[in-house]
This record gives structure tokens, C-alpha cells and sequence, in this order.
């Protein structure tokens, strides 16, 4: 019983040490990597189509070298529908791409506006890409969900399709008792 118990505790611990481990790393890449982006405004976007915004996005250069062959550019997500969207039907100015150097240490904010007409559950990212290196880096997702709105009464919806109901049972019951007489 007691052997059970330390096998018990020593895999606990094992597993915990692995997970920090990896948690560690994940962080350690993080702060390793050259460029910072991140999405500064708005952190949520929720509301119904169409909806005007702009999304502001903080990019550092944390290297001891300059870039000057950079872009800034959105992706987005639609994770009802599990697919992506050309950027450009969120606005005329959405699809392009911002160009930027920076220097080391230096840091941008880029602002791209955005029009969302879509009703959805969708995840904006912002993303760099370094020409000279090919590597892109990106943000965190920005969660935007768009719903409809509905001015329908929701009760006298309830009752009139009830109410429909009704009429028509009780239509095909006295219609089938007159073809019945009538035979």
C-alpha cells in the first residue's frame, strides 16, 4: 500500500514538473523572440453588423538589429463556420498591409479599421512578417462576436405559430369528417 502510494506521488510530480516545464518554455520563446505584436484596442469586440472599429496594434523591436523590410497585416477566423475570410470584405482598408521599420528597441502602434457586417463568432489576428528572414510573427487573437438583432416579439411569434397550429388541425379534422358524411 504504501509503495502504491509513492508511485502515486512520484507520477504526480513527474507530470507537474513536465507541464511547468512546457509552460516555461512556451514563456521563454516568447521573451526570445525579436518582435513583440499585440493587439492594444479594443480587447473584445461584440455587438451587431454592422459595426465600425479600428483595431490598434503595438509592435516592438526587441533585437539589437534594425528592421526595415517589415509589414503589419489581419487574418481572420471564423470559428462557427471554421474557415477564414479575405480581409477585404471587412473594409477597404482592412486587406492592406502597413509597412514599418523599426529600430532597436523601437516600438509602432499601427491602427487598422475594420467593418464588420457578418454576424459571427470571429478571431482577428495581427501578424509582422519580416521579409529579410521570412518569419512572421503574430498576436494573440482578439475575439469578436457579432450577433443579430432581432426586433421581432418574441411572444406574438410564439402564440401566432401556436395559434397556426390550431387552425390547421382543426381544419383537416372538420374536412376529414365532411368527406366521411359525404360517402
Amino acid at each position: 500500500m504504501i509503495k502504491a502510494k509513492k508511485i502515486i506521488v512520484s507520477l504526480i510530480m513527474s507530470l507537474t514538473a513536465i507541464l511547468c516545464a512546457g509552460t516555461f518554455s512556451a514563456y521563454a520563446e516568447n521573451i526570445d523572440s525579436p518582435v513583440n505584436i499585440q493587439i492594444l484596442t479594443p480587447t473584445e469586440i461584440s455587438g451587431t453588423p454592422i459595426l465600425d472599429t479600428s483595431i490598434d496594434i503595438g509592435i516592438t523591436n526587441r533585437s539589437s538589429t534594425e528592421m526595415n523590410n517589415l509589414d503589419c497585416f489581419l487574418m481572420i477566423v471564423d470559428k462557427g463556420r471554421m474557415q477564414t475570410y479575405p480581409v477585404d470584405e471587412f473594409g477597404n482598408e482592412a486587406y492592406q498591409t502597413r509597412p514599418l521599420s523599426l529600430k532597436p528597441g523601437e516600438s509602432a502602434v499601427v491602427s487598422i479599421p475594420v467593418s464588420i457586417a457578418y454576424v459571427g463568432d470571429f478571431r482577428f489576428t495581427a501578424s509582422v512578417i519580416d521579409y529579410d528572414t521570412g518569419t512572421v510573427y503574430s498576436a494573440d487573437a482578439l475575439i469578436v462576436n457579432i450577433i443579430s438583432k432581432s426586433k421581432m416579439n418574441k411572444p406574438l411569434v410564439m402564440a401566432t405559430s401556436f395559434s397556426a397550429m390550431i387552425i390547421t388541425v382543426t381544419a383537416v379534422i372538420i374536412l376529414s369528417r365532411k368527406k366521411k358524411s359525404g360517402k
